[in-house]
């Protein structure tokens, strides 16, 4: 609600990028394909059905502990999760349609003078359309920008939340196993860490779509220049000065998901976060030891 403005800006902006695709590159923007909603309607479900076992726990072993009281917590956290999750797969999915196109175009440019009759081709191969790209790419990266500012105090919370909430039950899951507390203490250990872990391996895999979609960006865009120096009849001076122009662009504003500089959200976080686990959860089973 603080930065409603900041977020009707974003919401906008992603709107006249999918008009920009629609419009100046032919490149027709519909909704989410269906596997990408059945994974965001699966993951809503998962984080509802998960309370079930925990309830069942409190209300059948006489525990309370802290549930009630942080239930409501848990829900808003995980559902901004799916929320922030959302907004990265619509970038990632807009970075997507970009690399097709550029794909489209380095396809033609390979075809050289073989069909310059062909219609399609000088539009494909005009120097608007190339433009036309460059500016798609740039309102791409002001997307992921703003996108990083905007939510990056949000993802940092989130990852912290996550992080000590698994640690904890994973903990107290082997305390259960050791026979230190019933063993129905398991099934509210493992319907909490279980979604968390889900969740920080799909937002690492969406942040990671994101990357390499932007390195095959950049892969299409420096093909698009070697097409055009092999060429028999090389393009204009212009053209080749606005390939190279998007080429260092792509090589310089990288389309990334970052929480504000903190760290860059891909496989790397998520290869740091299960190892931190791992030496935490050492630590905890030491000092466990200590006070048996």
């Amino acid at each position: 609600m603080c930065q409603y403005k900041k977020y009707y800006e974003f919401c906008l902006q992603l709107k006249c990028l999918r008009l920009h695709f629609q419009c100046e590159l032919q490149q027709p923007i519909s909704n989410l394909p269906w596997i990408r909603c059945i994974k965001f309607y699966a993951l809503s479900v998962i984080n509802i059905i998960v309370f079930v076992p925990s309830i069942y726990v409190v209300l059948n072993f006489d525990y309370i502990g802290y549930f009630w009281y942080s239930l409501g917590a848990v829900i808003i956290n995980r559902y901004q999760c799916l929320l922030l999750l959302l907004y990265v797969d619509l970038l990632g999915y807009h970075a997507e349609r970009l690399d097709e196109r550029l794909q489209a175009l380095h396809s033609y440019r390979q075809l050289g003078t073989q069909t310059i009759l062909d219609i399609q081709f000088e539009q494909m191969c005009s120097l608007d359309y190339l433009l036309s790209l460059k500016r798609a790419y740039m309102e791409l990266y002001r997307l992921f920008e703003l996108y990083n500012s905007l939510f990056g105090w949000s993802i940092v919370c989130i990852f912290v939340v996550m992080f000590l909430d698994s640690i904890i039950n994973i903990y107290w899951s082997l305390l259960v196993l050791i026979k230190v507390y019933q063993f129905g203490f398991i099934f509210t250990t493992c319907s909490t860490f279980v979604p968390l872990l889900i969740l920080l391996f799909t937002f690492c895999h969406c942040g990671e779509y994101c990357k390499r979609q932007h390195m095959l960006i950049g892969s299409r865009v420096r093909g698009l220049a070697c097409a055009a120096q092999c060429q028999a009849v090389p393009p204009p001076l212009a053209y080749n000065a606005i390939l190279a122009e998007f080429a260092m662009q792509v090589e310089q504003d990288a389309l990334t998901i970052s929480a504000v500089g903190f760290m860059d959200i891909n496989y790397n976080l998520l290869m740091s976060i299960f190892t931190a686990m791992v030496t935490y959860l050492i630590v905890l089973m030491q000092f466990g030891s200590l006070y048996a």
